[in-house]
Order: structure tokens, then sequence, then C-alpha cells
């Protein structure tokens, strides 16, 4: 079952964490 989960990722520039990825098991 795919899970979303969400992650923290910083870009080039200052920014809040935004991010998602699908996580397969």
């Amino acid at each position: 079952t795919p899970l979303k989960e969400s992650t923290c990722y910083l870009p080039k520039e200052t920014g809040p964490c935004v991010g998602y990825f699908f996580r397969y098991y």
C-alpha cells in the first residue's frame, strides 16, 4: 500500500519545508 509521507528539503533559496514522496511497502 502506497503511503504518502511528507519530507523536508531546502531549495537553493531559503524557504519553508515542502515536498512529498510516495513510499511503497
